[in-house]
């Protein structure tokens, strides 16, 4: 299907009529096998299952062309609630508690021909997003071999601690949700410039400000403050990395070292 560039408000009604009445039966239409791949899928050996999956991956992609062309609120209405079927249908392990805000976009959506009611469009498409910043900020259980960490650190350590927060936030991309995106646009950024200032040896001064404000630039986009609640201190002797070590735990700080015998 084409997508013709004459803006919306240009577009003659008939025309918008017809595009938001496919807009709405393929989201239907979608939802349908969507609810069909959840039905099957508690069975993973069964062919139906990926069969259903390749039948809703098709009917996606007519979706994401067919929903280029009406106004923003209402793209955002179809993006939230394309959103929720991810864990409502999609994935045998998802927030089911998204469940509720998928029928509700759903009946949104199905009344788009007829005309929509955009506060309620506005309204679900806000609960969604909360729930997304909720679940992404919930506290989680630190590692195991990090639990015990001692908040005792010096340079090296604080560099690889924020080097660990880019990495978990740049992961995370794979689940796709709008508080990463606003992650990576906001804070990934302070990340670099702060890590390449790092790069060089600094004075225990300057290592405690730029802590301090690691602290506070990674509020809004971490779960675990603990992991930034650091005593600073001068550069703490360590152990030689073996190979080994280089290997399992990258550039990690490696133990301190034993002090000398007098």
């Amino acid at each position: 299907m084409k997508v013709s560039l004459v803006p919306w408000a240009l577009r003659p009604r008939s025309s918008r009529y017809a595009i938001r009445v496919h807009v709405a039966a393929t989201v239907a239409q979608l939802r349908s096998e969507l609810l069909t791949v959840h039905a099957v899928g508690k069975n993973f050996e069964d062919p139906a299952w990926e069969s259903a999956r390749d039948t809703a991956r098709a009917t996606t992609a007519q979706l994401f062309t067919a929903i280029r062309r009406p106004p923003l609120i209402e793209r955002r209405l179809v993006d939230r609630w394309y959103f929720a079927t991810g864990h409502t249908f999609w994935y045998m392990s998802g927030d089911r508690g998204y469940a509720p805000l998928e029928a509700r976009a759903a009946e949104l959506i199905a009344t788009l021909p007829d005309g929509l009611d955009t506060s309620a469009a506005v309204e679900v498409a806000d609960e969604i997003d909360h729930r997304v910043e909720i679940s992404v900020r919930k506290p989680s259980k630190a590692p195991k071999r990090w639990a015990n960490r001692s908040p005792v650190a010096g340079q090296a350590e604080v560099a690889w601690r924020m080097k660990c927060d880019r990495t978990t936030i740049l992961a995370s991309q794979l689940v796709g949700s709008r508080a990463t995106s606003v992650a990576i646009r906001n804070y990934i950024p302070w990340l670099d410039e702060a890590l390449e200032t790092m790069s060089t040896p600094m004075s225990t001064p300057d290592v405690a400000r730029l802590a301090e404000q690691w602290r506070e630039r990674r509020r809004p986009y971490t779960s675990d403050p603990k992991w930034a609640d650091l005593i600073i201190t001068d550069p703490i002797p360590r152990r030689p990395a073996s190979l080994w070590w280089r290997l399992t735990r990258g550039d990690q700080p490696t133990p301190q070292s034993e002090p000398a015998e007098e």
